[in-house]
């Protein structure tokens, strides 16, 4: 979908996850992941023209991680570098985007629409 909202017909897309092996144990209230065990992933997403990358997802998802949070980069004019500290939390995330779409699918035509055809979901709030 970033691709085809820039316009940008791929050549090649590949998704890698690997397990990240944690290196000393780690725990939350939740669990304990001993040292040489998985503690989590490590993804990486990459879109190519011509072959070269011009979309790259990476994520880091484990137990025992330094820092929690999400950033963005564009190469552009002006060249963009946002990092929201804490993240946003997946769960949360996806929840209010279906939510806060929910008045702009009932607005659509029927068929088939994906988040590209819609109208941009915003709050909806009480009225």
């Amino acid at each position: 979908m970033i691709a085809d909202a820039l316009g940008w017909k791929l050549d090649r897309i590949t998704d890698e996850i690997q397990p990240k092996i944690a290196e000393a144990p780690v725990e939350s209230q939740f669990l304990k992941v001993e040292a040489g065990k998985v503690c989590g992933i490590i993804q990486d997403g990459v879109g190519s023209v011509k072959g070269k990358p011009v979309i790259v997802l990476h994520m880091e998802a484990y137990l025992g991680a330094p820092e929690t949070y999400d950033s963005i980069q564009v190469e552009g004019s002006p060249k963009l570098h946002v990092k929201a500290i804490g993240g946003y939390h997946g769960d949360v995330a996806t929840t209010s985007i279906t939510v806060n779409t929910i008045p702009r699918v009932l607005e659509a035509p029927p068929g088939l629409h994906t988040m590209r055809s819609l109208a941009l979901p915003s709050f909806a709030g009480g009225k």
